[in-house]
């Protein structure tokens, strides 16, 4: 039976280890042959598998593996997926703060975060990671005192481009990925944008930032 993406910590602590677990969700970001991450009315996912097959947000996924935690945070391991039937949805993002994520609230979803660029890079991705190949930029962000990374594709396929300022004030929406302490305190949070356009200027920086 198909369990909803919310259970799969209870349902880990609750089964025996070696149980694997059937999930069903809608794409939010892949890395192929690394993970993907799934969205349903419950929450999201990061299923980690090998698999090479390229699947596009808003494809219905359905996964099957073997369910466990990773920096205290519920992660689907060892999965295979299929393409589901069901027609392509829009995956829908919440916006959030950073005391809102606080205990590994809203891990794996789709977020919507704001913050100040602090620092942007370029850094190369090798081209056996697959869709995910070639340059990367990665913006580094302040929000409530708080450092965290944006990372997305340097250009998208309809000529995008990441190109921030430092100094700006932006608006990143992409698959929420944290790591958090034993008593639940935020560590580190990095923010996987989709496409160059996930990432919006919300406000130029001074002229003499």
């Amino acid at each position: 039976r198909v369990i909803p993406l919310d259970s799969l910590a209870q349902y880990r602590s609750e089964h025996e280890l070696d149980t694997r677990v059937h999930v069903k969700g809608t794409v939010t970001y892949q890395r192929p042959g690394e993970d993907l991450f799934l969205q349903d009315a419950t929450g999201g996912m990061q299923v980690k598998s090998r698999l090479l097959e390229s699947v596009m947000p808003g494809d219905m996924i359905e996964a099957v593996g073997f369910p466990g935690f990773e920096q205290f945070l519920p992660v689907l391991q060892d999965a295979v997926f299929r393409k589901a039937k069901n027609p392509r949805q829009t995956p829908t993002t919440k916006a959030v703060t950073i005391p809102e994520l606080e205990g590994g609230f809203r891990h794996a979803d789709l977020v919507t975060i704001q913050g100040k660029v602090l620092d942007s890079t370029e850094r190369r991705v090798s081209p056996s990671v697959g869709r995910q190949s070639g340059q990367r930029t990665v913006l580094t962000l302040q929000n409530s005192n708080f450092l965290f990374s944006v990372e997305g594709p340097t250009t998208g396929g309809d000529d995008a481009t990441i190109s921030v300022p430092i100094g700006s004030l932006v608006e990143a929406s992409g698959v929420c990925l944290m790591k958090i302490a034993e008593d639940g305190k935020l560590q580190s949070l990095q923010v996987l944008l989709p496409h160059p356009a996930s990432l919006r200027i919300l406000q130029a920086p001074t002229w003499w930032t």
